[in-house]
């Protein structure tokens, strides 16, 4: 992926500093565009590239998927779909769990299991790595074959 991100950055450079003619603002436009569109693959295109597995645990588990997955959401769901991540209110406790108030929380968890409720997890298996490295650089490289085009566009119908 360096390779490819080189050959992107200076596919981008090039219609940069052939459409602002000075360098130093068309390596800082390089340089932010180049960023920005980095960010903006890797936090909003690459979890979606193919479609994610999910996975239901007992609720409130602690364990956060499998090694060296992308987790996109881990969520505990009561039985109606409801999110309980950030705690259970009493009333959402069904009656047969509430008990004297002071269980232990493996008990509480396997009543609360019983009752419908469960942690959710989805996730992008570490096994997909190769494929997701192999679809962004397609990605970059039809981006830097269109750039290469555009700044090719731009010499021939400048003014000499």
């Amino acid at each position: 992926m360096p390779v490819v991100y080189a050959v992107f950055a200076v596919a981008l450079g090039v219609p940069a500093g052939a459409l602002l003619r000075r360098v130093l603002p068309a390596m800082a436009a390089t340089f932010t565009v180049f960023t920005g569109l980095r960010f903006l693959i890797a936090e909003y295109a690459r979890p979606h590239y193919l479609a994610p597995v999910s996975r239901s645990l007992p609720p409130f588990s602690d364990n956060a998927g499998p090694a060296g997955s992308l987790i996109l959401s881990n969520a505990t769901l009561g039985p109606d779909g409801h999110n309980y991540t950030a705690g259970l209110s009493f009333q959402a406790v069904p009656a047969a769990c509430r008990g004297n108030g002071h269980q232990a929380p493996a008990i509480l968890n396997s009543c609360l299991a019983s009752h419908g409720f469960h942690t959710q997890i989805v996730y992008q298996p570490a096994s997909r790595f190769w494929a997701f490295q192999g679809i962004e650089a397609g990605v970059f490289i039809v981006l830097a074959a269109a750039l290469v085009a555009v700044a090719y566009r731009m010499v021939l119908t400048r003014d000499a």
